[in-house]
């Protein structure tokens, strides 16, 4: 069986994949409930990694989002974290 031929882009072409693929690693690890109270999604592209975060909460004292990286080349997932701020 020959393997099918990549996209141009990527298996990772656009933003939205990207996010979907983000949901995807987050929701089993966070809870969706706490994920979709996370909207609305950011994803960059840079160098070929597209870095997915969850939006930032109102400013409290201390506040964590998610990031996931994921490789637009092959939609490996690079990275899972949580990052903080504190204010």
């Amino acid at each position: 069986m020959q393997p099918s031929p990549k996209p141009n882009n990527g298996y990772v072409p656009d933003e939205q994949t990207a996010i979907s693929i983000a949901v995807a690693v987050w929701t089993p690890l966070y809870g969706a409930k706490q994920i979709a109270s996370e909207k609305p999604y950011q994803a960059t592209l840079n160098n070929g990694v597209w870095t997915v975060t969850s939006a930032i909460p109102p400013r409290t004292k201390y506040v964590q989002y998610s990031v996931v990286e994921i490789s637009q080349d092959t939609g490996c997932v690079l990275r899972v974290d949580r990052d903080s701020i504190t204010f």
